[in-house]
């Protein structure tokens, strides 16, 4: 008998989690790349307007982020820092993370030839 974790098989459960984990990894690379492959105007316009600050006059912690990644794009550090202090670190481990998954796929389609 196989262990079962909430009433599912752990196989299904580790093929689940990695789904998630690879469809996450693609939504966040592509947040991280389209600073540089998309215009900040277009990308602007698409982006939604915080909840927080139109509803409550308040930033909240994600406020600037867009601008930050566009600054990063740019090269400008210093403005990206300025514009959300986790910008910086949030690019890069978006960026990590993108790159283990694509490491990690690679690895296992080239196991099954």
């Amino acid at each position: 008998m196989s262990a079962t974790y909430f009433g599912v098989p752990r196989e299904e459960l580790r093929t689940a989690v990695l789904w998630v984990w690879i469809l996450l990894s693609a939504a966040t690379a592509a947040s991280a790349a389209a600073p540089f492959v998309v215009d900040r105007h277009l990308l602007d316009s698409v982006t939604p307007v915080c909840v927080s600050r139109s509803k409550l006059g308040r930033e909240c912690p994600g406020c600037g982020l867009t601008t930050s990644f566009h600054q990063i794009a740019a090269f400008n550090w210093a403005g990206a820092a300025q514009t959300n202090r986790a910008g910086l670190p949030l690019f890069a481990l978006f960026t990590l993370n993108a790159a283990g998954c694509l490491i990690y796929v690679a690895r296992r389609l080239s196991r099954r030839r």
